[in-house]
């Protein structure tokens, strides 16, 4: 009898030795969901990539008009170049803002976004590059949907050109600790901006 009951002492104090141990983990765990916010890691993450996707895109650029300096232009004066795909080449399926008067956006069909030929969302044809094109595919948007404007945008006017995409991580935007929207020299607060002229947008 005496066994007994001192084995019922012994797995009663486990037991709550576990459950105080549940309880600490599932308060710590929840601390730890509230500190680290990783919804809020992975916009991070996603910003990032759009900051290495443009300067790569940015650079391919810049070895292009080093390599062609007869080129006068980069792309149609006036056309906003856009990451989405679309069948239709003004991008008349997105509901993208409005734009200025002789304005108008440029999309093309989804298999050929990525061509580095000039068929691409870029108007530019990296593979005439006589080194060899510095590009495998055109980068796009990690997320390249209208909804919070995350897509790319190419504007050239002669051989300057400005690219640009949206930003998601709160400290990315304008007045966080590590804002890049109103602090990269660009006329766009809302839209991280890259290039030659930071100025052609519409």
């Amino acid at each position: 009898m005496l066994q007994f009951n001192s084995m019922s002492r012994t797995r009663g104090l486990t037991l709550v030795e576990l459950l105080i141990t549940m309880g600490i983990l599932a308060i710590l765990a929840s601390m730890a969901v509230l500190v680290f916010n990783p919804v809020e890691y992975v916009r991070q993450s996603r910003d990032t990539r759009r900051i290495g996707d443009l300067d790569a895109i940015n650079k391919a650029i810049d070895l292009y008009t080093v390599n062609k300096p007869a080129i006068t232009e980069l792309g149609t004066a006036s056309i906003v170049y856009v990451s989405l795909s679309d069948s239709s080449s003004t991008c008349g399926s997105h509901a993208l803002p409005v734009l200025p008067p002789s304005w108008q956006y440029r999309c093309v069909p989804a298999a050929d976004l990525q061509k580095i030929d000039g068929t691409g969302w870029v108007p530019i044809n990296f593979t005439s590059i006589s080194s060899g094109a510095p590009l495998a595919t055109l980068p796009i948007d990690p997320a390249n949907a209208v909804a919070g404007a995350q897509y790319y945008m190419f504007i050239a006017s002669g051989r300057k050109y400005e690219l640009s995409s949206g930003m998601e991580a709160a400290r990315h935007m304008s007045g966080g600790d590590a804002d890049k929207v109103s602090t990269d020299d660009g006329d766009d607060s809302a839209r991280y901006e890259t290039g030659s002229n930071l100025l052609l947008a519409p």
